[in-house]
């Protein structure tokens, strides 16, 4: 069986964006503006497995391998469980209560790899042998293809090939749902977004169980900036 440090799904217990409920009047439309959206869920989402795709760019989807997780057997033959908790422990979970954009800004494979200076060569030579030990025992292993993606620390070759199926990848820059919810159509033009971009996801962002208001908000937000009627066939609360 595979043994993996799960950083994402384990940690997350209470996600609270620091963003304002807009209160309107009654009978009245949301500011055009999109300044201030909604709290998107309610209060306590914990282990709830959908949010880890809406605030961070890559998730453990059923297709790619996840750079969210790390290989348990990779930990103790590069530095140890020691010094992976301190490393976790001193990083903290503020990553995981506001939409991030980077590779670097959240733990994953990739920054670890980075941060504790692994060799690639070495790397790349333990993760070949795991791979064939993997699949000899039926077990868990990364492909050839990702080993070599993973060990070339190009980070937007890295960024496109895990990028969870939720977010928006452009360049080394990932923009996963909670960034699209949150920010600014003037955001939306400086990252390169376009309506094009933001329709392949609307059935996405439809699995998500916004509150009621959330779910209008952000319908009219994407509405305005499509210039067409957004309707998420969501399971709101």
């Amino acid at each position: 069986m595979k043994k993996i440090i799960l950083i994402v799904l384990s940690v997350i217990t209470l996600i609270t964006i620091s963003a304002c409920v807009v209160q309107e009047q009654e009978n009245e439309t949301v500011d055009s503006s999109f300044d201030k959206m909604p709290e998107p869920f309610f209060g306590e989402q914990g282990g709830n497995p959908y949010l880890a795709p809406f605030f961070l760019p890559t998730d453990n989807s059923d297709g790619n391998n996840s750079l969210n997780d790390i290989d348990f057997n990779i930990i103790e033959q590069f530095i140890g469980l020691e010094k992976f908790y301190e490393w976790i422990e001193g990083i903290g979970s503020d990553y995981l209560r506001a939409p991030q954009t980077s590779l670097l800004d959240y733990p994953n494979l990739y920054t670890f790899i980075l941060n504790f200076d692994i060799p690639v060569d070495e790397l790349k030579e333990f993760m070949d042998k795991q791979q064939r030990l993997g699949m000899e025992s039926n077990s868990y292993f990364y492909t050839n293809e990702e080993i070599n993606i993973i060990c070339s620390l190009d980070e937007a070759r890295i960024a496109e090939y895990f990028v969870s199926d939720y977010s928006i990848v452009i360049g080394d820059m990932i923009y996963p749902p909670a960034w699209v919810y949150f920010n600014s159509f003037g955001d939306y033009e400086a990252a390169g977004i376009t309506p094009e971009m933001i329709e392949e996801k609307l059935d996405l962002y439809a699995e998500f169980s916004f509150t009621a208001e959330a779910a209008e908000a952000f319908e009219a937000k994407l509405s305005e900036f499509m210039e067409t009627d957004v309707v998420l066939d969501r399971v709101s609360q």
